[in-house]
């Protein structure tokens, strides 16, 4: 997904996690420090390098540009979760690719999604 950080835009993240998933909670976090090695939490691999970013999608779910990013999968194990970015906030940041995955968190981690891209065009 493209977003411009002048106008501003939304990434729609489809979490499909599968029927077998269903009314499990699931947490969306993000990294602007890349993919690889990932980060190590709780029994899983995220591929998602630990950063400042990070903390924050991980400290404040449902709040500012991360809605829907903390809740519960529906029957058939999906969910919808957006990344908002507000014009202006990510001016300085042109051609930065912001990396977003999701992890399933009850009754313990033990499932992490691929990531996908977020780059900030102008």
């Amino acid at each position: 997904t493209d977003v411009s950080a002048s106008a501003g835009g939304i990434q729609t993240l489809r979490l499909l996690a599968g029927a077998q998933q269903a009314g499990r909670q699931y947490h969306v976090l993000g990294s602007m420090a890349g993919t690889v090695p990932g980060t190590r939490i709780g029994g899983v691999r995220i591929g998602l390098n630990a950063d400042r970013y990070m903390r924050q999608s991980w400290n404040f779910p449902n709040h500012g540009m991360f809605l829907g990013t903390r809740g519960t999968l529906d029957g058939r194990g999906e969910a919808t979760a957006q990344i908002r970015v507000f014009p202006g906030v990510f001016a300085g940041m042109i051609g930065l690719t912001i990396h977003h995955a999701y992890l399933l968190t009850d009754p313990q981690v033990d499932y992490a999604s691929i990531s996908v891209p977020l780059r900030i065009v102008p």
